[in-house]
């Protein structure tokens, strides 16, 4: 099992990887008022959120770290809160390491983000 320092770690890498759009405290603030959620086992977690398009409802996945074999453990309990929020779709941003793993688990890949900083 992961210590609680070590998996406030991974979320940090998680955050870091995410260009840094949340802090540690804004995923804590935004767990706190629901405006995200988090499931978790002893060494793997999910963080979603849940987004409102025109068009569709989605479960948004911006954060994952952990044992591997865990963390997609957590998949059924995601998908079945997707489906109780009304979510036709989710979507998940991940490292380039995630594309080898995730189409085993049923995902296809839809699309490629890029960056560019403005400033």
């Amino acid at each position: 099992m992961l210590t609680e320092g070590a998996m406030l770690a991974r979320l940090q890498r998680a955050l870091d990887f995410g260009n840094n759009t949340h802090t540690l405290q804004d995923v804590f603030a935004a767990l706190k008022t629901g405006e995200m959620q988090c499931f978790w086992s002893d060494n793997a977690f999910v963080v979603t959120q849940i987004c409102e398009y025109p068009q569709k409802r989605v479960l948004l996945i911006p954060y994952l770290a952990g044992e591997l074999d865990e963390v997609m453990s957590l998949q059924p309990q995601v998908v079945e809160h997707a489906k109780a929020s009304g979510c036709s779709d989710m979507m998940v941003i991940a490292r380039r390491g995630w594309e080898k793993v995730l189409p085993k688990f049923g995902w296809t890949r839809s699309s490629t983000v890029f960056d560019f900083k403005v400033g």
